[in-house]
């Protein structure tokens, strides 16, 4: 079927907000890592004086088309790692990711496994309907509401993945990133199903 002139303006549409999107994440997370360095250097220490351990972690996480990708967070097997994790000071090292391209600042949710069977078709959906790059930030992180069961939780995590690829747009980013300002549910780490959580093994490798 030929390419009508309105699929070439769409196409060229998408291209331009996707090379914008890249130079964003470029920038903002360049911005933050430096703006953020000393909190990453009072992370650290503390991290250092709980346990006198690793600063960092490796997560492997699947992302479009099932692929693999590592992602840095800080360690929070110590004691103050549900403080770090509470306040979302863990995943500041993903700032590195976006700046290296593996992620974007804004996305669907990478996910810490395989799908898992009673919801594989619905994250195959999401899989199967994006080339866009997991995010730090997503439309599934500012919810309106969170369910206190993990299973329909992590169910309406997928549906609004799907609905972001769907609707996808550098305005959607944009709302996204100021709705993530004044979600207070976006600051409490919502409950996550069993199936999607690796043995601890491999979802705290140590790093550094």
């Amino acid at each position: 079927m030929a390419m009508t002139l309105a699929d070439d303006n769409n196409s060229s549409t998408r291209l331009f907000q996707l090379v914008a999107k890249r130079v964003f994440d470029i920038v903002a997370s360049a911005i933050g890592l430096v703006v953020l360095s000393p909190l990453f250097l009072l992370a650290s220490l503390a991290i250092k004086l709980d346990s006198g351990g690793r600063v960092f972690s490796v997560q492997q996480q699947y992302c479009y088309n099932n692929q693999r990708i590592q992602v840095y967070k800080f360690r929070c097997s110590t004691r103050i790692g549900p403080s770090l994790v509470r306040s979302g000071v863990d995943r500041l090292p993903m700032l590195i990711n976006v700046f290296r391209g593996e992620i974007s600042l804004v996305g669907p949710r990478p996910y810490n496994a395989p799908p898992s069977l009673p919801l594989a078709d619905r994250r195959s959906d999401v899989l199967r309907h994006t080339t866009l790059k997991p995010g730090l930030n997503g439309w599934a992180r500012v919810p309106v509401s969170q369910s206190d069961n993990a299973e329909s939780e992590l169910r309406r995590q997928i549906e609004d993945d799907l609905f972001y690829v769907r609707n996808w747009s550098l305005l959607f980013d944009a709302k996204i990133i100021l709705m993530s300002f004044f979600s207070k549910a976006s600051y409490i780490p919502a409950p996550t199903a069993h199936a999607d959580i690796l043995p601890p093994d491999q979802n705290d490798s140590p790093l550094l």
